[in-house]
């Protein structure tokens, strides 16, 4: 059947336009959608990065953490301060023992740990030889120490 109104050359001029308008952006969207696919599969895949050590660096350089392989075989992750001290380091042994260390940064206070049994926790006053010391010695068992000033023993246990 025939449309009862029909449309004059500007009307179907307009309609054929936003037809073909349409199509063009389906065919732009496919042709997009085609080629994220192509560049998306072909992307390679990401190898892991391999080396016996890491050196983590700040902006100018200076070495502030490493974690690296020893020659017996030990994983170690050290991390410095600015001025290249360590201040903190965890040893992983060949044979799986492991071992942490805490130390601030001016050596007023330090916690180290062995899975082997050995535990220290040491604080003093910074650039004093004033300290005490709590700890756990897998031989001689607990221990506990005080030091004076003079950096002298005025209590230690056992």
């Amino acid at each position: 059947m025939m449309d009862q109104h029909p449309m004059n050359l500007s009307e179907r001029l307009s309609r054929l336009e936003a037809q073909v308008t349409r199509q063009r952006r389906l065919l732009a969207l496919a042709a997009l959608g085609l080629a994220g696919a192509l560049v998306g599969g072909a992307a390679p895949t990401p190898k892991p990065v391999m080396a016996s050590a890491f050196v983590l660096v700040d902006d100018g350089g200076k070495p502030r953490g490493q974690m690296a392989v020893a020659e017996d075989g030990s994983v170690t992750l050290l991390i410095q301060n600015a001025a290249g001290t360590g201040d903190a380091g965890f040893v992983v042994s060949p044979s799986g023992a492991t071992a942490l260390r805490l130390r601030s940064p001016k050596g007023t206070a330090a916690l180290e740990l062995s899975d082997d049994g050995r535990a220290e926790l040491r604080a003093n006053q910074a650039f004093a030889k004033t300290a005490f010391s709590v700890g756990l010695d897998p031989a001689r068992g607990p221990k506990v120490a005080l030091t004076d000033k003079m950096g002298k023993a005025v209590f230690q246990a056992p």
